[in-house]
């Protein structure tokens, strides 16, 4: 049998969230934070949107990584949105 990934007990996005309180609370001048994952890292964003940021879309060819062209997606959380 597989163990499950520790991302599937919630810790990710216990501590995704954790971090977006504290930044906000320390840095009230703060309009919106922001988080670029590579297209192919489902995971992430999974994290991301259960800690209530919002994708805004895809940055195409974005960064290079070991000599190759990567997409990246774009997600944002505003200090009034609600932390899923």
């Amino acid at each position: 049998m597989r163990k499950k990934c520790r991302d599937s007990f919630g810790i990710a996005t216990h501590a995704v969230k954790q971090v977006v309180k504290a930044a906000f609370s320390e840095f009230p001048h703060l309009e919106r934070l922001q988080a670029l994952v590579d297209v192919e890292n489902v995971a992430s964003q999974r994290v991301l949107e259960k800690a209530g940021f919002q994708r805004e879309g895809v940055l195409r060819k974005y960064v290079v990584i070991k000599g190759k062209s990567r997409d990246m997606i774009t997600f944002s959380v505003l200090p009034n949105d609600p932390l899923s």
